[in-house]
């Protein structure tokens, strides 16, 4: 998943979502210098940079390695890693971000995605000091992702076919990405869930936070079908 040329192509070209939680963040939290900030599913690092300007202390971890390699890249000898929420494990963190439909990627192999998604909140609760913040979005369940869906630059072309379920949706992409005279092609399949926003405040507010729905991030709105929430530990 994210594999050299859709890893390089989502870099380059889809971070809208990365800019406007950055934006997000800094509203929230003016003063960010000397805060820890995690990102979990950190793609090529770009909100990590942004962070680490401003005077974070900066960890990140995407589940691609190829992502990780171009975060790196931009932040080198930065805690950055391949890995899986599910299984990791988290230290002391003044903020928490996963933005860009991560908890809908994270949990499409959790025999019970709900449970999963519990015990994250409550994992992620546990590792923020008083007042740390914990900024997220996912797919909803009731809302039609189904259809195909192309874009096309000159430097890439990107055709999405999309299947869904009533729970699920899988991604079948088709991606160029211009070298040279030549274009690199790949093609790959992502699985994602489909949540219930009332289950998924209900068990915000169990954790303990303080919880708020959105629908953008600083001046970047989510697109159709897609709910975040900004929560507060007290």
């Amino acid at each position: 998943m994210y594999q050299k040329i859709l890893a390089k192509i989502h870099d380059q070209y889809f971070q809208d979502i990365s800019r406007g939680a950055f934006e997000h963040v800094r509203l929230l939290s003016p003063s960010l210098k000397d805060s820890h900030c995690l990102d979990v599913g950190c793609g090529g690092g770009r909100m990590l940079k942004d962070l680490f300007d401003v005077g974070c202390e900066v960890s990140g971890f995407d589940s691609s390695p190829e992502m990780v390699e171009i975060a790196l890249s931009r932040l080198p000898g930065a805690d950055i890693r391949t890995g899986d929420i599910l299984t990791y494990e988290l230290e002391r963190y003044d903020i928490v971000t996963m933005v860009g439909e991560i908890l809908s990627y994270a949990l499409r192999g959790a025999p019970n995605r709900y449970g999963a998604s519990r015990a994250l909140f409550q994992k992620v609760y546990k590792s923020l000091d008083g007042g740390g913040m914990f900024l997220f979005d996912f797919l909803t369940e009731g809302f039609d992702f189904s259809g195909r869906y192309f874009r096309d630059e000159d430097e890439f072309t990107v055709y999405a076919e999309v299947l869904q379920s009533r729970f699920d949706i899988q991604r079948h992409l088709t991606s160029f990405l211009k070298n040279g005279s030549f274009y690199e092609k790949s093609v790959e399949i992502h699985e994602l869930v489909l949540l219930k926003p009332g289950m998924i405040e209900e068990q915000l507010a169990d954790c303990g936070f303080i919880i708020k729905k959105i629908d953008a991030y600083g001046s970047v709105t989510l697109l159709d079908g897609r709910v975040g929430f900004e929560c507060m530990r007290p």
